[in-house]
């Protein structure tokens, strides 16, 4: 006889062997009925989905009673998870459950062998297929959905022209970001990139008289080709590191900046200080985005101020959200009166640059006291007086937008853009991203229905891919 494991977290072990499967077919479902006096029978109020549990009778097989007590602490270490996992049957090896182990294993053993059973438990109680793709390069396509669930598409777009709007249209449903506009509207673009430097070379980067807070301009600032960092500080008592300034075409009002950073303190005598500033026409400081290092406890602070000459605050002041280091952005965005502060993290997965929003805070500027155009940016890399040198402490890029605020309908995206609509997580991302408040009110996050579902794209001219996964009771 063939011994056959289970697939737990993308892992299977030689030692445990699937003897038998309680299996449920269908993912449990439960009826909550209303009875109404006088008359027969019930009305069905909802019906209730619960979680899915699976139990497998096992074999854990070793050459010795010695080496099963080994076992036991790997198949703990393999299976007790934080977070659910992939779990794939050995007679159901197309389909893919999300599963957590519950409760205990109490085997019984003898000798070198022991027998019991594995509980899952299944918050989502379906299984799934594999991902599925199809191109997407005329106005429509066709989706021939096997699933016994509706299962969520995940739409890719390649933009390459300006557009107003994009439209994703099922028969009976639709899904919509931006605005149309008809041949008598006027159209702008909703921003314009001033900046968008990936501080690949200090080129175009220059000296600047202004003095950082609490510190002083000392050291080199270079770039490895990827990053600014600081080829040495200086000496100083409190912050000390190089400075470098660069100006925008022209002054902005209404603007979006965005810093990434990547700070990295890994002993307690370390201290690290990366600050981007927001320079006036007059080269006075007006607002800055930052994270830093500042304590022995290596906790992370990240924030964006505002300030002018009489009043300062701090839009977004995070302190001590994580230990040690920082990979990640802070941004700092100003329409009209209104301003708003972001910090989040991000990674490439999959090759491409993925962000994880943490925190967003607005603030209402009412008495016009933070209305200074900005005209130019800055780059301050520092550490604290005599005390160890970061690990690592970079800028690696620097974004600033000029919102614009002209009458008639915006261009949400330009040529070159990468637009994705994921209908699973309910997320929009522009070029990675995220972009929620460009959604219909109207709209839907529309799922795929068993058989053929054919899709508008509109406008038309719009290539990409749409991707999904078969979902089953």
């Amino acid at each position: 006889m063939i011994k056959q494991s289970l697939v737990f977290n993308g892992i299977t072990k030689p030692y445990l062997t699937v003897l038998s499967r309680k299996r449920s077919y269908w993912a449990p479902i439960s009826r909550n009925l209303t009875y109404v006096i006088g008359r027969p029978g019930a009305l069905l109020n909802h019906t209730k989905t619960d979680v899915r549990v699976e139990e497998v009778s096992v074999e854990i097989s070793a050459e010795s009673a010695q080496e099963l007590r080994k076992i036991e602490e790997d198949l703990a270490d393999w299976l007790i998870q934080e977070e659910e996992k992939e779990l794939i049957f050995p007679d159901e090896t197309d389909r893919t459950y999300y599963a957590y182990i519950d409760g205990s294993f109490n085997a019984n053993e003898i000798v070198s062998k022991g027998y019991g059973t594995l509980k899952f438990i299944c918050l989502d109680p379906y299984k799934y297929g594999a991902i599925k793709e199809s191109q997407i390069s005329t106005d429509s396509v066709v989706i021939d959905y096997k699933g016994t669930v509706e299962g969520k598409p995940v739409f890719r777009f390649n933009v390459e022209e300006p557009l107003t709007n994009i439209d994703v249209i099922r028969e009976d449903d639709y899904f919509s970001i931006g605005e149309p506009a008809d041949e008598t509207d006027v159209v702008y673009p909703e921003r314009t990139k001033m900046l968008e430097d990936e501080l690949e070379t200090t080129v175009g980067w220059g000296d600047s008289p202004m003095t950082p807070d609490n510190g002083v301009k000392a050291g080199t600032m270079v770039s490895n080709g990827d990053v600014f960092y600081a080829a040495n500080y200086g000496n100083g008592s409190n912050w000390h590191g190089p400075i470098l300034a660069k100006s925008l075409s022209e002054p902005i009002q209404d603007f979006w900046i965005r810093a990434y950073f990547d700070v990295d303190c890994r002993k307690s005598d370390q201290r690290a200080r990366n600050e981007v500033y927001l320079l006036g026409e007059n080269g006075a400081i007006i607002g800055k985005l930052a994270a830093a290092i500042n304590n022995s406890g290596l906790n992370v602070d990240a924030g964006c101020h505002i300030r002018n000459v009489d009043k300062s605050r701090w839009v977004l002041s995070e302190n001590g959200f994580t230990k040690s280091k920082f990979l990640g952005y802070v941004t700092l965005e100003r329409r009209g009166t209104q301003f708003k502060a972001e910090y989040g993290y991000d990674a490439f997965v999959d090759g491409k640059h993925v962000k994880y929003p943490q925190k967003e805070v607005l603030f209402q500027d009412i008495e016009n006291s933070y209305q200074q155009k900005v005209a130019a940016v800055a780059i301050f890399v520092s550490k604290w007086g005599t005390l160890a040198s970061p690990y690592k402490s970079t800028v690696r890029s620097v974004y600033v937008h000029r919102l614009n605020n002209d009458a008639g309908i915006p261009y949400i995206v330009d040529e070159g853009d990468e637009v994705v609509l994921d209908f699973e997580r309910e997320l929009i991302e522009i070029n990675g991203e995220p972009r929620t408040d460009l959604k219909d009110f109207g709209g839907n996050y529309f799922g795929l229905k068993k058989g053929n579902n054919t899709i508008v794209i509109n406008p038309s001219g719009l290539t990409g891919t749409v991707k999904w996964r078969e979902r089953f009771r």
